[in-house]
């Protein structure tokens, strides 16, 4: 699995940003743990919240953990050496450092990070991190070293004879030295190499001691101890031994003290360290890596999601696509809904399809009704939805989403949004006609007031859209509206009559409607001037 993230020798990711993020996860992760609890970002749910957290905290006790092991494997060693009484005040002394330094250790960087609090935030840092695991890692070694052997004459008693007490000393320090080895497989999360190395320095250090110790010991019994000494040509009478070397001191086969198997067990047991570092360290980042690749994933997900909820909501408005997602099927009754229509009278004027196919009129309409939408990103029309576009005709509604219509500070918020929309298409278009060479389009605007029906047809390609009386009479109004105006009926003008003025058009005919109705065409906000966006003449 992932064959390719990792380089095979050093361990370090093929990607330096993948490298990068492993290095600082753990600090990171920290210090979302301790900033996080108080103010938990609003674009992340609870939920992911609690797996991350879960996440983080499996990995501070895995540290906490090494920590306790370490301080463990420091006392099972002193306590050896105490049982042994081969001590001395310099490994008293070593040991209540040691333990000094586990216990701070312990107190102020592993207890913290179980709780969630820092003492020493830089402790987490990449590089302070592994200073302090290799230190505690090194504590056994300290052990072993206060009670190294040194194998000379001045070790040796008064009466200058290798006792059994020396081989002892020898043994319990090759043990001691192989349990310092073995503790180099601790704070697994550490890099493998540095451990790796520090494990081959201390076998090679205990390799050497022991052979150092074996060669005094062959001095010593050649000549030093075991005989008078002659300096200066003048014999010494010294302390010699009388007793028997014993055969441990030659170091050879069958000796407990046997340096080939020393150099064997010394390799064998670093490989092993080596091997084990590897395959956790190795296992950690992979593990990170698939959490990295799942991020990836999830964010590129989320990234489609996203346009196509965008897509879906510039189709279907918000409210109808939340319905959706719980049924199949979307129709809703709203009352007091304002519908408007808004077209383009004299697009087919310009529009000629013998040059280049149309395409480039098409290109000018697509701005058209660009400068269109850019109106519905601005909060004052939040609750305006477009509907939909019919060649040159622009439809858009207002009312349809029940929650912002509870939420406006007026009950008729709404409809004043959408006779301002009306107003602002006609003020972009004015904008637009700047840009002409003798040419200005104008628009007829029909507007009214009504109950609808909103629904989404079809199962593949949904079709959202509005039906009612309203809507047909909307349709009427600007059919047979004026050019550069806003029709409206009569319902619609007594609605709006507080904040705008309107003056008497006609009666006229409408279809499905007996006896026709009266017409009004808006004249401008009270108590402001009248509002012309064009010099062409109303019809």
């Amino acid at each position: 699995m992932h064959n390719d993230s990792l380089n095979k020798w050093t361990l370090r990711f093929n990607e330096a940003d993948v490298e990068a993020q492993y290095r600082a996860h753990f600090a990171e992760s920290a210090d979302r743990q301790w900033s996080g609890r108080e103010t938990l970002p609003a674009t992340k749910t609870a939920e992911k919240y609690e797996i991350e957290e879960s996440s983080t905290q499996y990995r501070y006790s895995g540290v906490f953990i090494d920590m306790l092991v370490a301080g463990l494997l420091l006392i099972l060693c002193s306590t050896i050496v105490f049982l042994s009484t081969l001590y001395s005040f310099f490994f008293i002394f070593y040991f209540i450092f040691a333990s000094i330094i586990i216990f701070l250790t312990i107190a102020f960087i592993g207890v913290p990070l179980l709780k969630r609090r820092t003492f020493f935030p830089c402790s987490n840092l990449w590089a302070p991190r592994h200073s302090i695991g290799m230190v505690m890692i090194l504590l056994p070694v300290g052990v072993a070293l206060c009670i190294a052997p040194l194998c000379n004459e001045n070790a040796l008693p008064e009466s200058m004879c290798i006792t059994p007490e020396l081989l002892s000393r020898r043994i319990l320090f090759s043990y001691l030295c192989l349990v310092a080895l073995f503790a180099h497989c601790n704070f697994s999360q550490l890099c493998a190499w540095p451990k790796t190395l520090q494990a081959m320095i201390v076998g090679i250090t205990f390799v050497v001691l022991t052979y150092i110790c074996q060669h005094r010991l062959a001095d010593v019994v050649a000549g030093e101890a075991y005989t008078d000494r002659v300096v200066d040509n003048v014999q010494i009478s010294t302390h010699t031994c009388n007793e028997s070397i014993p055969k441990w001191v030659y170091g050879e086969f069958g000796s407990p003290i046997f340096i080939s198997e020393i150099c064997l067990d010394v390799f064998l047991a670093v490989v092993l360290v080596a091997f084990l570092n590897y395959q956790f360290e190795a296992a950690f980042r992979m593990s990170f890596f698939g959490d990295v690749q799942a991020r990836r994933d999830t964010e590129k997900m989320q990234v489609v999601r996203d346009q196509a909820d965008w897509l879906l909501t510039n189709i279907i408005p918000q409210n109808a696509v939340e319905s959706l997602k719980c049924s199949t099927k979307y129709s809703e009754n709203h009352s007091m809904t304002a519908v408007l229509f808004a077209t383009i009278t004299n697009w087919n004027e310009m529009y000629e399809e013998t040059f280049e196919g149309g395409r480039e009129f098409l290109r000018v309409l697509n701005e058209i009704i660009g400068d269109f939408d850019e109106l519905l990103d601005r909060p004052e029309f939040s609750q305006v939805e477009k509907i939909k576009t019919i060649g040159p005709t622009y439809m858009a509604a207002s009312g349809l989403n029940p929650e912002k219509r509870k939420m406006a500070a007026h009950p008729y918020d709404h409809l004043y949004q959408l006779i301002e929309f009306a107003l602002g298409l006609q003020q972009q278009l004015s904008f637009f006609n700047q840009d002409l060479l003798n040419f200005e389009f104008v628009c007829k605007i029909g507007f009214n007031i009504g109950p609808v029906t909103a629904g989404v047809i079809g199962t593949t390609k949904l079709y959202y859209d509005i039906w009612g009386d309203t809507v047909n009479i909307a349709s009427r109004m600007y059919s047979t509206g004026v050019l550069n105006r806003i029709q409206v009926s009569q319902r619609t003008r007594d609605l709006l009559c507080d904040r705008y003025d309107f003056e008497y058009r006609d009666h006229i005919e409408v279809k499905g409607i007996d006896g026709g109705m009266d017409t009004y065409l808006l004249v401008g906000r009270k108590g402001e001037p009248p509002i012309n966006f064009s010099s062409s003449p109303a019809h």
